[in-house]
């Protein structure tokens, strides 16, 4: 709890200096962390850079190795292989658009699902390891369902009643998180060693990622 405390103060810190983000002082964060610089750099690759790396992964694999991969493999992707390769190729082009941009950054956690609540004398979110300021479109995917994104972001402005929500940025985190999935499963499949029973659940898990590429909630324009 005194580590989660020193944590805390050290994003406080981060969070009052946010408006001259590239002046922050993350010397003395990772002191008010009592950690190293290094270490408190790893924990939080501080700002979003809208980097794709799994997508020039996924060009690679589709283009040099889906024809030999496994046919359990390519019976899952092969229904939306075209529509997989649009999207990666979409969210690579607004990905060098955003770079090129600047916009509010707060802090994300980009985690934020119920398993990270803990109730206390108050309700925590836990678990930051992930976290990094960016936009805060990156945790609004998290509750992007369509049967309940109206209720929800009608009280989110509520509490943030000058907040515009950029729809394209949204969108590309929505498809990023379900390509980057897509990939991580396709590489663990193709390389870990894996029994039958966790074979099946990779591939249940992608399949499911397959699946909402068919989404068109928040549609890639």
């Amino acid at each position: 709890m005194e580590w989660l405390n020193k944590m805390n103060s050290a994003i406080d810190f981060i969070e009052t200096n946010i408006t001259e983000f590239e002046k922050v002082d993350y010397i003395q964060a990772a002191n008010i962390a009592c950690c190293s610089l290094s270490r408190f750099q790893n924990m939080y690759k501080i700002k979003e850079d809208f980097s794709v790396p799994f997508c020039y992964s996924l060009d690679k694999f589709i283009s040099k190795k889906y024809s030999s991969s496994p046919a359990y493999i390519k019976a899952i992707l092969q229904p939306c292989l075209e529509q997989l390769m649009t999207k990666n190729d979409k969210v690579k082009t607004l990905s060098e658009k955003f770079k090129k941009m600047n916009f509010d950054m707060t802090l994300c956690h980009m985690d934020a699902h119920g398993y990270n609540l803990m109730q206390s004398d108050s309700l925590m979110l836990v678990d930051w390891e992930m976290a990094k300021f960016a936009p805060p479109e990156l945790d609004l995917i998290l509750f992007t369902k369509p049967e309940y994104w109206d209720i929800f972001i009608e009280h989110y402005n509520k509490l943030r009643p000058n907040f515009v929500l950029n729809n394209d940025l949204l969108m590309f985190y929505v498809h990023r998180r379900n390509i980057e999935d897509i990939w991580e499963f396709v590489n663990t499949l193709l390389n870990d060693k894996q029994t039958n029973e966790q074979r099946q659940l990779e591939l249940d898990l992608l399949s499911r990622c397959c699946i909402a590429l068919g989404d068109s909630f928040f549609e890639l324009k």
